[in-house]
C-alpha cells in the first residue's frame, strides 16, 4: 500500500488507531475477511486470530462492521460455541492450542463494542415498537447466552480455581459489563429481568446449574473480592440488579410500560434451557 503515513513519536493507542484507519481505508474487500470466520472451513487457530483482528477493529468501526454483517457473524460464532460450552465446558480443546473459551472471549468483547454503539445496540435489541426486521436478540438470544456464560464460567472456577482463572475472570468481567450497559435503559433491564425469571426452577423441578440467578451468583462468588477483576464483576452485577430494581419500581408506578414488542421479545426464549436452535450459517 502506498501513500500511508505512519504516526511518529505517538502513544501506542494513537498509533494503533491510525493503523486501523489506514487498514480500513485501503481494504476495499472487507467481505473477504468473512471467509476466515467460517468455523466449518477454517482451523480453530485461524478462527481465533481472525476474531482477534475484528475484536481490535470493532471499538473504532462498529457501524462499518455492522453494515457488513460482521455483528451477525460474531453472534453465530458465539451461539455455536456457547452451545459447545454447555455440553463440554469452556476449557474443552478445539485443537492443540485453542480451547472453546478462546473463541468465546473475542465474541463477547465484540458484543461490548457493538453495545456501546447506539445503532448497533438497536440492531441487537430492536426499537420499542415492532420493527420490520427481527432484532438479533430474537434470532440469537444474546441475553440468554450472556447470563448462561456467567454460570458456566463460575462452575468452572469452582471445579478448578486455578485453571485459566485470569482468562475466565476477564470474560466474566466483560459479560457483567455488557449486561450492565444493557440494563441502563429500562427496556434492557426488563429483558434481563424476564430472562433471569424464566431460568428459575419450577416447584418440584430438579435444580440445574443454569437455573440460578446469574447476578446474585456473581455477587456471592466474589464477596469479598480478592482482586480488581473480581471487584469489577461484583460491582457490575450489583449495579445491574439496582437498575432492574429501578425499572420494576417504575413499572409499578406506571412510569414505564413495556411495549407488546418488548414483551414478545422477552418471551422468545423463555423456559428453553438449551436455547433456540442454531441459526443457519449466513452466506455473504
Amino acid at each position: 500500500m502506498t501513500g500511508i503515513r505512519f504516526p511518529a513519536n505517538s502513544p501506542n493507542s494513537s498509533a494503533e488507531r491510525h493503523l486501523q484507519m489506514e487498514f480500513m481505508k485501503h481494504t476495499n474487500e472487507l467481505n473477504g475477511m468473512k471467509k476466515f470466520l467460517d468455523h466449518k472451513e477454517v482451523p480453530p487457530q485461524i478462527l481465533k486470530e481472525a476474531l482477534a483482528i475484528i475484536r481490535n477493529i470493532a471499538p473504532n468501526f462498529p457501524q462499518l462492521l455492522r453494515r457488513e454483517h460482521f455483528l451477525q457473524q460474531i453472534l453465530i460464532l458465539f451461539r455455536i460455541h456457547h452451545e459447545e460450552m454447555k455440553q463440554n465446558g469452556p476449557l474443552n480443546p478445539k485443537s492443540k492450542y485453542v480451547k472453546i473459551l478462546d473463541i468465546v472471549e473475542p465474541c463477547v468483547i465484540c458484543v461490548l463494542s457493538f453495545i456501546r454503539d447506539p445503532e448497533s445496540k438497536r440492531a441487537l435489541f430492536g426499537p420499542k415498537s415492532s420493527p420490520a426486521d427481527k432484532p438479533l436478540e430474537e434470532m440469537f438470544g444474546v441475553i440468554d447466552m450472556l447470563t448462561d456464560l456467567l454460570l458456566i464460567l463460575n462452575a468452572q472456577l469452582r471445579h478448578d480455581p486455578s485453571l485459566s482463572r485470569k482468562q475466565i475472570l476477564l470474560v466474566m468481567k466483560i459479560t457483567t459489563q455488557v449486561l450492565c450497559l444493557i440494563a441502563q435503559e429500562r427496556e434492557g433491564a426488563f429483558l434481563i429481568d424476564e430472562r433471569i425469571k424464566s431460568k428459575k426452577p419450577k416447584q418440584g423441578e430438579q435444580p440445574h446449574p443454569l437455573k440460578q440467578h446469574p447476578l446474585t451468583t456473581m455477587i456471592e462468588a466474589f464477596d469479598p473480592p480478592k482482586d480488581e477483576a473480581e471487584k469489577k464483576i461484583n460491582t457490575f452485577s450489583k449495579e445491574t440488579i439496582n437498575l432492574i430494581g429501578r425499572m420494576n419500581q417504575d413499572q409499578m408506578n406506571g412510569i414505564f410500560r413495556p411495549s407488546e414488542h418488548l414483551r414478545r421479545l422477552a418471551n422468545v426464549h423463555r423456559n428453553i434451557l438449551q436455547g433456540p436452535p442454531l441459526p443457519p450459517q449466513v452466506h455473504f
